[in-house]
């Protein structure tokens, strides 16, 4: 956390360097600088509400480097790992540090607030009080927050929500070719950070092996699918999943119990990882797409899965071998 004497708004970027150098050959399904010009002509706040690893945070920074790149000034504050009071307490701090300011009204001014964790009704009607402060002041407002800090964005009003599929990615490869976009999908499903592991021209080879940087991002990637901060009834169809690699909604049930079809309806929304499709009442995860992904996950899936023995040893039982 910064100290209190080195503190100055507006003058380093919280969330990180460029990204422009990350980008190089891969490509968004919908660029920042859209949305931008569109919350400047509606004067709304935007939102990308995103399970872990979909981009929000590069996409921050994408909206940060064109908005400079424009004559913006930007103000960027992350959230992340921080309690929902110690989140609140910042914004607080920083959003009143921003309106005091005293900047010329012909200078637009955009501030991107990164990491918004899950928050009581308290906390949230603070957060939202400070959202509406900046826009009182003029500035754009963009925030990121996972699926389970909803609550806040159904409380600032006019809000424009960006999910999955304006997060999704994809990597064309160097011949550009179809075979190559699908290649790359079956084994990323658009998620970034799978998408940016893998070399540009792995795509193009549909046997070669696939590298360790992205076993190691799939692996990173499964354990967020994880995260404390769900509801137990969510984790636990998760994990199941997880542990079963593929199969219906009838093997899930086996393990879990009576599934709740809206939970699973929800994970189809948000979690490309775990391929729920409720209208087939089937699911297939990114790991058992290739065998050697399946091996390399196992010893970290039985990890991941450590805290929910039953879940564990029913889905590792001869049966589902």
């Amino acid at each position: 956390m910064e100290s209190e004497n080195k503190e100055e708004v507006g003058t380093e970027p919280l969330l990180g360097g460029s990204s422009r150098h990350v980008m190089g050959d891969y490509s968004r399904v919908v660029p920042p600088q859209h949305f931008l010009r569109t919350m400047e002509k509606t004067n709304r706040p935007l939102a990308l509400c995103a399970e872990p690893c979909m981009g929000k945070t590069m996409f921050l920074r994408e909206l940060a480097d064109y908005a400079q790149s424009h004559g913006w000034t930007v103000y960027e504050i992350s959230l992340s790992s921080l309690s929902a009071q110690e989140a609140t307490q910042i914004l607080t701090k920083k959003s009143t540090s921003i309106c005091n300011a005293k900047k010329s009204k012909a200078v637009k001014r955009l501030v991107l607030i990164d990491d918004f964790p899950p928050s009581d009704e308290y906390f949230v009607a603070r957060q939202v009080k400070s959202i509406a402060r900046l826009r009182m002041a003029g500035c754009l407002v963009a925030i990121s927050l996972s699926p389970e800090a909803r609550q806040l964005i159904e409380e600032v009003p006019s809000v424009y929500v960006l999910g999955k599929n304006e997060l999704l990615t994809f990597m064309p490869g160097i011949d550009n070719s179809e075979q190559s976009i699908l290649t790359n999908m079956r084994l990323t499903r658009g998620i970034p950070t799978l998408v940016y592991s893998l070399p540009v021209t792995f795509c193009e080879h549909e046997d070669a092996d696939v590298p360790i940087t992205y076993l190691t991002s799939l692996a990173c990637v499964a354990s967020y699918m994880l995260r404390s901060s769900l509801g137990i009834e969510e984790l636990r169809l998760r994990l199941g999943m997880m542990l079963l690699g593929v199969g219906s909604f009838d093997d899930l049930s086996r393990i879990c119990g009576q599934v709740d079809l809206e939970y699973l309806a929800k994970i189809e929304q948000d979690a490309p990882f775990f391929g729920v499709h409720v209208e087939t009442r089937r699911f297939s995860c990114i790991h058992a797409t290739r065998f050697d992904v399946l091996n390399f996950n196992k010893q970290e899936l039985v990890a991941l899965a450590s805290k929910h023995e039953k879940l564990s040893s029913e889905s590792y039982s001869p049966a589902h071998r």
